[in-house]
């Protein structure tokens, strides 16, 4: 398994509603390959979770492909 360095190790943002905590390196990986967790929520990972993952794992991020423009005439 590979070794994803995090920023804060024992940070955790806590609301009434919300418990967010950082991704263990196990679960980083686990997103990247598009395997789920039981225990994770219907909707996750969703796309922008992949490209968090990418970043975490210190992959940059697709840049959207622009198309050229041509001048006519």
């Amino acid at each position: 398994m590979s070794s994803f360095p995090l920023p804060f190790p024992s940070a955790e943002l806590t609301t009434e509603r919300l418990r967010l905590r950082n991704w263990s390196p196990a679960e980083v990986t686990d997103v990247l390959a598009d395997r789920r967790s039981a225990r994770w929520a219907e909707d996750f990972p969703a796309e922008g979770d992949r490209v968090i993952a990418g970043v975490i794992a210190g992959r940059s991020p697709r840049a959207p492909v622009i198309p050229a423009r041509t001048a006519t005439g």
